[in-house]
């Protein structure tokens, strides 16, 4: 799988830090979970693409009204916890629940912390 670089990586074309938003470029290809890619490769494809994300993360200021908001969302995702497990059903075992719960409940326990956005479908 070729990386990106020049020729194969979106180009900026504005951005607004009011809105947190970026306008790029398309970038030709194939979506990744349209492919049929080994273990290996699917795995080096997420490396790269969370290794480009962190950078894009690192970029940001997340203070003021934008900090709350990702404290909002990390006390989400632990309320989340137990929807996503109804829907795993039987698929996750007694002790997989219990590890997701444990952990849930870590997360709202969290002391203050550097902070940043993620995202669903990069």
């Amino acid at each position: 799988m070729p990386a990106l670089g020049a020729g194969r990586a979106p180009q900026l074309r504005a951005s607004s830090a009011e809105h947190l938003a970026l306008l790029l470029t398309a970038v030709r290809g194939t979506p990744l979970k349209h492919l049929s890619m080994s273990p290996a490769e699917e795995l080096r494809a997420h490396r790269q693409g969370g290794a480009l994300l962190a950078v894009l993360h690192a970029a940001g200021d997340l203070s003021g009204p934008r900090r709350a908001e990702a404290e909002r969302a990390l006390q989400a995702a632990a309320d989340g916890a137990d929807k996503h497990l109804w829907h795993a059903g039987d698929l996750v075992t007694s002790a997989e629940h219990k590890l997701v719960r444990d952990l849930a409940e870590q997360l709202r326990e969290l002391p203050p912390l550097p902070l940043a956005f993620i995202h669903g479908d990069a």
